[in-house]
């Protein structure tokens, strides 16, 4: 292997790194950049480093880039279109009118001048990118120092091929800390769902794609995780569990009581394209009521989130409201045909990702929407035009916009009644909204739909709702109103753990049992059998070292107290606890462990 091809390869590391760094961080400064024998240290600065981005997350980044022998792609545009596409190009010359955007597989660097990363696809026939340290240097500045594996490496006794672990691109692992936030994530929603009268329901992971599609909108079923099973059956992984429970719904519903009210919290999968918050296998949370087309029934759901939220120890969010039928109203009275009605509305429901421009222009080169027609929807809908008037108000407001339209009055008739019902239970008008915008992008809403909003940090929508009346009727050919919501479990955790909101760094074990000798194996094992039957998680530590690397075990493990038993506390039936934050240690009665514990907690 040259030194020159070294060199090409870890200059595309160092670009890739750029890209992954800048798609996480917002923009990065670079200085100091090193590039010798087969190591890159790469010093940099970031406005501010997210939580996830360790070390291993950069790692597995580049790995899962380099290794899936992807193109790269060179685009050549000219300055004015750079700056459309928002591309930082302050470091390219005034000179150049053409400028080269180098695409890595799915990560978009800034614009670049010249080839670096032609050998992107070789780096992996090298062998793998591996990161030495990751260091904090100063505030907010970091250096990275890694090194190119060459194959042999990967090579145990030249004869047993190491395969390097790695995730497929939009799934996740999730360890100690990371459980015990899902988990209590997810107790919250069971209390909360629990509390409200909802009732648990599983449906399988596999269902029959033709009972799935049709369901969700085009939009939706590009992403749908669909293949052969060995019975040559067209199936799918499910992408929702809303159209599953209602595939349950219907194959039972001789047996189910309506008004049913159900919660699900189960894996989904999609195959999209994959950022922060968003991942290709996720946790959905949904909560439904089948069988009553009461607004009780949506306004219901909209207190239960609301609930759950402030459970969950956000302080600033609301839930966003709005209604299909209106929607409906509000398009025929502005000239969008009916044959166009879904379009309208899935471009309208992009409004906060892309912005008023680029939802006209969606609207009018992919939907076949006048031109005057969309601007003069993004005028109505505009929630900045009503942030000085209540919710009724604006209410009043969409009944001039809609005119004699009477699906459209009937929606905000129905938005009304959702008000009804959370003044009566004493809502606060700040954490709710009528937002004309707002339109959801499924094809199976008839009503109200709602999104719930954490306000601070501009973190946005974890969680899509609505009613959709219709959907079950394909199963067994006549209607059964439904309404309900889907809560994102991993977006939820992600933002939770970005504000370090709650500390679950602490380990289940609140005890661990040493083994003093590899004769007194025994007694440390019955020391912990009694600690866990008086209700204290008690972890026997399963080899015979040194006490010091027990010790030392608690305290990278973060174990709150040690007990140790030895010859000496045997023969006086006590043992010594260790308290591992203060350092002091005591000889006390077996019995009187679990006091001295719960006194200390």
């Amino acid at each position: 292997m040259s030194k020159d091809s070294t060199f090409k390869r870890l200059h595309t590391c160092d670009h890739i790194l750029s890209g992954i760094l800048e798609k996480n961080c917002g923009r990065i400064s670079i200085y100091g950049l090193k590039i010798s024998d087969d190591k890159v240290r790469f010093p940099f600065k970031v406005e501010k480093m997210p939580s996830y981005m360790t070390k291993e997350y950069i790692e597995d980044k580049v790995n899962a880039i380099t290794a899936r022998n992807i193109p790269v792609e060179f685009v050549k545009i000219d300055r004015e279109e750079a700056k459309r596409r928002k591309i930082d190009i302050s470091l390219v010359p005034e000179s150049a009118n053409e400028i080269t955007l180098t695409i890595i597989g799915d990560v978009n660097t800034q614009a670049c001048i010249g080839p670096h990363v032609e050998n992107t696809r070789e780096i992996a026939e090298y062998g793998t990118f591996s990161i030495i340290k990751f260091e904090k240097k100063g505030k907010n500045t970091f250096q990275i120092t890694a090194e190119l594996m060459p194959k042999n490496a990967m090579e145990k006794n030249n004869k047993t091929k190491v395969k390097k672990p790695r995730l497929l691109k939009g799934f996740q692992d999730f360890f100690g800390p990371d459980m015990r936030l899902r988990k209590f994530v997810i107790g919250t929603f069971e209390d909360v769902f629990e509390r409200y009268g909802y009732e648990p329901l599983e449906t399988p992971a596999v269902e029959y794609a033709d009972l799935m599609l049709g369901q969700s909108g085009e939009e939706a079923e590009k992403q749908f995780y669909m293949f052969k099973d060995p019975g040559d059956r067209d199936v799918m992984l499910k992408f929702e569990v809303m159209i599953s429970m209602c595939r349950a719904v219907a194959q039972n519903l001789g047996d189910i009581k309506l008004p049913y009210k159900r919660y699900q919290i189960q894996r989904t999968w999609r195959a999209e394209n994959t950022q922060r918050g968003r991942y290709r296998e996720f946790t959905q949370c949904d909560a439904d009521t089948v069988g009553s087309s009461s607004m009780i029934c949506d306004a219901e759901h909209m207190q239960m989130g609301l609930d759950v939220v402030n459970r969950l120890g956000f302080k600033e969010y609301k839930v966003r409201i709005s209604n299909r039928k209106f929607l409906e109203g509000l398009a025929d009275s502005i000239g969008v045909d009916k044959n166009k009605f879904y379009g309208f509305c899935v471009s309208l429901d992009k409004l906060q990702k892309i912005g008023a421009k680029e939802v006209i222009d969606e609207m009018v080169e992919v939907r076949g929407i006048s031109r005057d027609v969309a601007e003069e929807t993004l005028d109505i809908t505009n929630i900045e035009r009503y942030k000085n008037k209540s919710y009724r108000e604006t209410i009043e407001e969409m009944r001039k916009a809609v005119g004699d339209s009477k699906i459209g009055n009937e929606g905000l008739n129905e938005i009304l009644q959702i008000a009804d019902y959370l003044e009566a239970v004493d809502i606060d008008e700040s954490k709710y909204e009528f937002d004309p915008s707002l339109a959801r992008g499924l094809a199976s809403y008839t009503g109200p739909v709602w999104e719930f909003e954490i306000i601070d940090g501009n973190v946005g929508s974890i969680a899509g709702c609505g009613r959709y009346d219709e959907a079950i009727s394909r199963y067994i050919g006549r209607d059964i109103p439904a309404t309900g919501g889907s809560f994102g479990i991993e977006r939820i955790c992600d933002i939770m753990r970005d504000r370090k909101m709650k500390d679950f760094s602490k380990p289940e074990a609140e005890v661990l049992v040493t083994i003093f000798d590899k004769n007194l194996w025994k007694d440390s094992l019955r020391i912990a059998d009694y600690l866990r039957k008086q209700n204290i998680s008690a972890m026997l530590y399963p080899d015979v070292t040194s006490l010091k690397s027990q010790f030392g075990y608690a305290n990278k493990t973060g174990i709150p107290w040690v007990v140790v038993v030895g010859p000496d506390e045997l023969k006086e039936n006590k043992v010594q606890l260790k308290d591992m934050k203060k350092g002091s240690q005591s000889l006390i009665a077996l019995e009187d462990v679990k006091d001295q514990i719960k006194t200390d907690e």
